[in-house]
């Protein structure tokens, strides 16, 4: 999920980075080591999150889905959200 920058608290707990790639960087639980977010450096008002580090990850619903042309063969959602096979406008 991305969210602009002013949009994310997290409430307890400490994020640890690491360098995946040139402009990415992995956010992780520096107490227990679980996946929190992603950053691209080059479009710095984002953050994106997982899903799953949501206090209450079933209130959110999706709006879109991106990099549809890499997702898993299993995978179809049943909604009427955009697909768009890459990022909009990244």
């Amino acid at each position: 999920m991305d969210f602009r920058c002013e949009q994310v608290t997290f409430s307890a707990g400490e994020v640890r980075e690491y360098a995946s790639s040139e402009h990415v960087r992995r956010g992780f639980c520096a107490q227990c080591g679980s996946a929190l977010s992603f950053r691209d450096t080059r479009y710095p008002q984002y953050y994106t999150l997982t899903i799953a580090s949501l206090d209450q990850p079933n209130a959110v619903r999706p709006t879109r889905h991106l990099f549809t042309d890499s997702r898993l063969e299993w995978f179809d959602p049943n909604d009427d959200c955009p697909r768009f096979p890459r990022g909009p406008g990244r």
